[in-house]
């Protein structure tokens, strides 16, 4: 009797609590389907990526200012009251690109006894530069135009240009092979 009793207010209390199937059916049918869930997250995952990875591009490195440092080769070729000389010399070279993709910098290198030092003045238009690598003396100033690129491994410029001055003549022609400076 006991057991029945048990059981009859187990079923009694089980009895209150319990929910129709058409009641779970109905809360079913509002919960929003499983997959549907997952589709909108890949979804909106997939946004979020794509917006971050948009965000998390750099500026084009070849358009941001910066120091670069490198060697300049120059080749001398003389002729005139002192007959024809050739030579070459490798030396250091430093410039800087400002905001406005202004080109600011300066290059050595010793031809034999004589030490040849140049200023170098540019600027940079998209991926291309232009300027003159500038040689004065007490009595003269020489211009060496210059043309070149910049990548994102650095700046690669290239000179060659005949000066004549009262029957001498010089030649000189290189490159400036910088890299960003570290």
């Amino acid at each position: 009797m006991r057991v029945l009793i048990i059981t009859a207010a187990l079923l009694s209390g089980c009895a209150s609590d319990k929910v129709s199937d058409s009641a779970v059916d109905a809360e079913l049918v509002d919960l929003p389907d499983d997959a549907d869930a997952d589709a909108d997250a890949d979804a909106d995952a997939d946004a979020d990526a794509d917006a971050d990875a948009d965000a998390d591009v750099d500026a084009d490195i070849t358009m941001l200012p910066g120091a670069f440092t490198g060697v300049l080769t120059t080749n001398y070729v003389y002729d005139g009251t002192f007959g024809h000389l050739e030579d070459s010399c490798t030396g250091d070279v430093s410039l800087t690109v400002d905001a406005d993709l202004m080109i600011d910098g300066s290059g050595t290198c010793i031809l034999g006894s004589i030490e040849m030092g140049f200023a170098i003045a540019g600027e940079q238009s998209g991926t291309e530069i232009s300027g003159d690598l500038i040689a004065e003396n007490a009595t003269d100033r020489v211009e060496t135009p210059f043309t070149g690129s910049r990548d994102e491994a650095g700046i690669h410029l290239e000179f060659d240009a005949t000066h004549v001055n009262d029957g001498e003549q010089v030649r000189l022609f290189g490159t400036v092979e910088v890299e960003p400076a570290r």
